[in-house]
C-alpha cells in the first residue's frame, strides 16, 4: 500500500511539473508572435479576465456539480414526473 501511494505521489508531483513546464514552453513562442509589449500587455489581459470565469466552471465540474444533475434528472425521468 505504501508503495503505491508513493508510486502515485510521485506521478501526481511528475505531472504537475512537467505541465508547467509545457505551459512556460508554450509561453515563449506566443509572446513572440505578440509583438510589442502594449499587445503582450492586452493578450494577457484578456486571457486573465477568462480564465477565472473558466476556473469557476471546471470546479464545479470537478465537485460533481454536473453529476449530481444527471442523478436527479433521471430520478424524475425514471419516476415519470416530467416538468412542464
Amino acid at each position: 500500500m505504501n508503495k503505491k501511494l508513493l508510486a502515485g505521489s510521485f506521478w501526481l508531483s511528475f505531472g504537475s511539473v512537467f505541465s508547467r513546464a509545457l505551459g512556460v514552453l508554450y509561453l515563449i513562442p506566443w509572446l513572440a508572435m505578440m509583438g510589442s509589449k502594449e499587445n503582450i500587455n492586452a493578450a494577457q489581459a484578456l486571457f486573465n479576465s477568462t480564465y477565472n470565469i473558466y476556473a469557476i466552471f471546471l470546479s464545479l465540474g470537478m465537485a460533481g456539480f454536473p453529476s449530481a444533475i444527471a442523478r436527479k434528472v433521471a430520478m424524475y425521468n425514471g419516476k415519470d414526473e416530467f416538468t412542464k
